[in-house]
């Protein structure tokens, strides 16, 4: 998917571009990935920073919205959350409140602007971001969001800087890893598939950032 600071958004504002399409046609692979098993809980991740899993994350949400499915997506990435502002919400109160009090899920809400689509940011940054997002707190959440939710959408850090999206994919049903085609080096993408592999997550797809169409048609005719 080609990729560029006006794009971020750009899925919330039209829904006639490209870029929009390719999102639903990530949305409608993603539903088709297994006939086995339901895909409700997705993870995105990427092996490094920069390399458009925010983009991915919240563009794919706004996707299902305008499907008409009820859509929760949490920003996971404690260290260094963005999704407050892609969606300009204040950051006061989000997910690390709730898993520090199990009681307050309607209060870290937010409604987006985006019929459909609700948010849940980060909340105040913690110093202990891997023992929360692999808490039972997490696990309770996650299972509270899928009997009100279609489909729930998590944003979480880079899986090769931190462990806490490893931690993360095995709440999930299925993770999407985000590459960037530029920046992206093969071992990483590897290493970072290997790690997934390891804690039995459910790899369901690839989305592939920051490339021409010229050069998609080579990726897709190499043997």
């Amino acid at each position: 998917m080609p990729r560029s600071t006006k794009e971020k958004q750009l899925a919330l504002i039209s829904t006639k571009s490209v870029v929009t399409e390719n999102y639903r046609n990530l949305r409608t692979n993603i539903q088709y990935a297994s006939t086995e098993k339901a895909t409700q809980v997705i993870l995105i991740s990427s092996a490094k920073r920069s390399e458009g899993k925010t983009t991915t994350s919240s563009n794919l949400a706004v996707a299902y919205a305008n499907e008409g499915k009820r859509v929760m997506l949490i920003d996971a990435d404690l260290r260094n959350p963005a999704l407050h502002n892609v969606f300009s919400i204040h950051n006061t109160k989000g997910l690390c409140e709730r898993l520090v009090d199990e009681s307050n899920t309607r209060e870290v809400i937010r409604e987006t602007g985006i019929a459909g689509l609700s948010l849940i940011t980060s909340g105040i940054i913690p110093i202990n971001s891997a023992e929360l997002v692999s808490s039972e707190a997490m696990k309770s959440l996650i299972d509270e969001l899928r009997n009100s939710y279609d489909v729930i959408i998590i944003d979480s850090p880079p899986v090769l800087l931190v462990s806490d999206g490893l931690a993360l994919s095995t709440l999930c049903d299925g993770v999407v890893m985000v590459i960037d085609s530029k920046k992206t080096e093969k071992i990483h993408a590897r290493k970072a598939k290997m790690l997934f592999e390891h804690v039995n997550a459910r790899l369901i797809g690839v989305v592939l950032n920051n490339v021409k169409s010229s050069e998609l048609r080579k990726v897709m005719n190499y043997r």
